[in-house]
């Protein structure tokens, strides 16, 4: 007899359980069938009924809870919900493509770096998406990923035939047919990411054409990200200036001087300081315009004035640039020090990280880390 109840009992749930499936199937349907007829109140009556009545609600729910604020407009809310349909399911390539593009447009550069990759697991012929890769792994240092999404594209560029994509170039060039010189060269780039020529025809094409900010500032950003060249990093500080992105202009700025100490030791062009100086002075920061006049004063004169110099001002001031130019001067020469220096330029940022607003414009990550 016992046996017996047992038995009913687990089947009588197994009837109970497949209708309460049945139930839950129903509504969701109707939910998705109403938000396609655009009927808003419908859907929000069938999605709340399911969140009253059951506890463990799936991926779709959320995707038609995020699909339903899309239609409101309310992309803030959209984005909790897609997210958490994409945790409970992150095979769901057109959400996971939703939720980067998102984080992309708000700057929010490692979020969608991170949510791209689970986009590119299962969408791997997607160029523009490659490419995005590709430019948010070299804008986030992270080298390795960069290797790997380069090898990517070159695989599937194999197909492309680069010289005759250039003829095509000159050829549209020389008829001023600019958008289509500009779709080409745009294209080219996304597959042969690593030629400069495309970048050129690229800019051509856009001068010519009603001035597109969005447009430019995507090419100038790949091409700081790929080449890591200070005239690039130049350029781009110039653009945001004249945009009056006055703090995303201080970011590339800043990696322009890091990177030209790199390249030509203290012999580089003073202009990169001083850009950074009157930069300092429009934003309203004077302590560190007058520091950076006082480290430009020191460069000029460094075959007289000794190092210790610089070291002792560090005592003083924090100031990035001295800091940057210290770690540049002992890299090769006292490893002691330049751990001593970098760990005091990494505590400096983390400091000045709401001041610097490095949590609001990461255009790029600082190398010297």
């Amino acid at each position: 007899m016992r046996q017996f109840l047992i038995y009913l009992f687990f089947c009588l749930s197994f009837i109970i359980s497949n209708e309460l499936d049945e139930r839950y199937e129903k509504i969701l349907a109707e939910a998705e069938f109403y938000l396609q007829e655009k009927n808003i109140n419908a859907t929000v009556i069938k999605l709340q009924k399911l969140e009253a009545n059951y506890a463990n609600l799936d991926f779709r729910f959320y995707k038609l809870l995020g699909d339903l604020f899309l239609l409101e407009e309310r992309k803030q809310d959209s984005l909790v919900s897609y997210t958490k349909s994409l945790e409970l399911n992150p095979n769901q390539p057109q959400i996971a493509k939703w939720v980067y593009k998102f984080y992309l447009e708000n700057k929010e550069i490692q979020k969608a770096f991170n949510i791209l990759r689970v986009y590119l697991s299962s969408e791997k012929s997607d160029l523009d998406a490659r490419f995005d890769s590709l430019i948010l792994s070299a804008r986030l240092g992270e080298n390795k990923y960069y290797e790997f999404a380069l090898r990517r594209i070159k695989n599937f560029a194999k197909e492309q035939n680069e010289q005759e994509i250039l003829n095509k170039l000159k050829l549209l060039e020389s008829q001023k047919k600019w958008k289509e010189l500009e779709d080409i060269s745009f294209y080219a780039i996304k597959n042969f990411p690593e030629n400069r020529i495309f970048y050129r025809y690229a800019k051509i094409s856009l001068q010519k054409q009603k001035y597109n900010p969005e447009k430019l500032e995507f090419l100038l950003t790949s091409q700081t990200a790929i080449f890591k060249e200070v005239k690039d990093s130049l350029e781009l500080a110039q653009f945001y200036e004249r945009q009056d992105r006055k703090l995303e202009a201080l970011n590339l700025y800043r990696i322009a001087f890091s990177r030209a100490l790199q390249k030509n030791g203290l012999n580089f062009e003073e202009e990169i300081l001083i850009l950074l100086r009157n930069l300092y002075y429009s934003i309203g920061w004077e302590k560190e315009a007058l520091e950076t006049s006082e480290l430009i004063d020191f460069l000029r004169k460094k075959e007289k004035v000794p190092i210790t110099n610089l070291e002792n001002r560090i005592r003083v001031t924090k100031n990035r640039e001295f800091l940057t130019s210290l770690l540049f001067l002992t890299q090769n020469q006292d490893q002691e020090k330049f751990r001593y220096f970098k760990t005091l330029l990494k505590k400096r940022d983390e400091e000045n990280w709401n001041k610097d607003f490095f949590g609001v414009f990461p255009i790029f990550y600082y190398e010297e880390y």
